[in-house]
């Protein structure tokens, strides 16, 4: 199988919006450029940020080496990994929502229709 010719995706663009959110955005958009598919390069502000300080391969390296230990001791990494069948994701988000972790985040959900999302995502 031949491999993707490589691309990158500037996400920079959305600066204003990513030092709106604050820190948890910005994690957000790191994780993002960490699991872009093979052959695909994600530019954000971090990773630029992370770039332009010399520490981007440095950070890609420790968050891999995290994934590679929660593999090896059998941490679920995906919701499919636990059983949690798409069905059942919208009853989850609506209790979600009641959560005070959730109510009271700095970034809100965008209640369960945006939690929902963030299932999807990770399943």
């Amino acid at each position: 199988m031949s491999q993707p010719e490589p691309r990158e995706v500037d996400l920079r663009q959305f600066a204003s919006k990513v030092q709106a959110f604050g820190f948890d955005f910005v994690l957000e958009e790191f994780d993002r450029s960490w699991h872009a598919p093979e052959g695909i390069s994600v530019q954000t502000p971090y990773t630029e940020y992370l770039r332009s300080k010399g520490r981007l391969e440095a950070s890609l390296t420790a968050a891999d080496s995290v994934q590679a230990l929660m593999t090896e001791i059998g941490h679920p990494l995906k919701l499919s990994d636990v059983d949690v069948p798409e069905s059942k994701f919208m009853d989850i988000a609506m209790h979600a929502v009641a959560d005070p972790a959730v109510m009271f985040n700095p970034r809100p959900p965008g209640g369960p229709a945006g939690i929902l999302e963030v299932f999807k995502a990770a399943k």
